[in-house]
């Protein structure tokens, strides 16, 4: 057993190796990039082809109105909640006078929040 490790380790003594520093090259990652997005463009306009104009004009409809809900509801709470007080004033401006008995309870409950 002695005698064969003795073998072994020689034989691991003759064993060359050389490192190699692995370097990646930028312009082949970036020309695999825009590859890429050709391939990816080429993908949209053909899909954008495929689609007929009216699913078009409502899926464009649809993000129009995401983007709407996502400009309204992105402003802060107390530009919202002083929209909404303008809203409540002009509301009570604009009702008859006789309807405006139900409404002091109404005043009195928001100035006590």
């Amino acid at each position: 057993e002695t005698l064969s490790t003795l073998k072994f380790a020689q034989s691991v003594k003759q064993v060359q190796t050389k490192a190699v520093q692995n370097a990646v090259n930028m312009s082949s990652v970036e020309a695999q990039l825009r590859a890429e997005l050709n391939a990816l463009k080429s993908q949209l306009q053909a899909y954008q082809d495929s689609v007929e104009s009216d699913e078009l004009g409502f899926l464009k409809r649809r993000l129009e109105e995401q983007e709407q809900l996502c400009a309204y509801y992105g402003k802060d709470w107390d530009s919202l909640l002083a929209e909404e007080k303008s809203r409540m004033d002009e509301r009570r401006t604009s009702l008859h006078p006789s309807a405006l008995g139900g409404l002091g309870k109404l005043k009195k409950m928001e100035e006590s929040h």
